[in-house]
């Protein structure tokens, strides 16, 4: 377990990182990243940034950054990032477990994971910004290809729903990169994502491809 301060942050950083256990940064920032070279901000909103492949192999069919563990940032961020190229495609993230950037205190948070130009990026696992008390935070998700297998997506708020950006912004446009595949099982069917959301409203969930969207009350 690792246990940051009030406002800290967590930062593991390599050619290929994996999370098993747990983390927790309250009104702080976590990021796992994978790259040649990276940047650090801890002022401003670009907290993690990777830049240059890694020239690294993940073993065996693993990804470049995983989290297997949970990782909880209340009222704060966490970033999962790996530098890709376009021209030579690489399993870039496995979300599996759990990420938690709840509002507290007012303060609303985000979880934003980017496979980069040439990244696979597959979420199995939790995102949460939800709020019990005031409104939501918001979800990111981009990469060359994305698969959402069972994700279960959180952005439920008490006055207003947050929101979610899975391959691009609307209709693709804005700063986001747009995923080629989309939510695309094995087998070639379309894989399913759940949301919750309450008392507001779930925007910008995807933009094109093949996506089942189902809003659930509860996971």
């Amino acid at each position: 377990m690792i246990e940051i301060g009030r406002g800290g942050y967590a930062a593991l950083i390599g050619g290929t990182v994996k999370n098993d256990g747990l983390i927790v940064a309250p009104l702080g920032k976590i990021g796992l990243g994978s790259g040649e070279q990276v940047t650090l901000d801890f002022a401003g909103d670009g907290f993690l940034k990777v830049a240059l492949p890694t020239r690294d192999s993940a073993e065996g069919e693993g990804a470049l950054v995983e989290n297997a563990g949970t990782l909880q940032a209340e009222g704060g961020q966490i970033v999962m990032t790996a530098a890709t190229a376009r021209q030579a495609a690489r399993h870039a993230i496995n979300m599996s477990g759990v990420a938690e950037a709840k509002t507290v205190g007012g303060r609303s948070g985000a979880i934003v994971i980017g496979g980069g130009d040439g990244g696979k990026v597959k979420v199995s696992g939790k995102l949460r910004a939800s709020s019990q008390t005031a409104s939501a935070g918001t979800v990111k998700v981009t990469g060359k290809e994305i698969a959402l297998a069972g994700a279960k997506i959180d952005v439920s708020g008490e006055t207003g729903g947050g929101s979610v950006k899975i391959g691009g912004d609307w209709h693709g446009a804005g700063a986001l990169a747009t995923a080629d595949t989309l939510a695309q099982s094995q087998t070639g069917s379309a894989a399913s994502l759940k949301l919750e959301y309450a008392r507001g409203q779930v925007s910008d969930a995807c933009h094109d491809n093949r996506l089942n969207l189902r809003i659930a009350s509860s996971f």
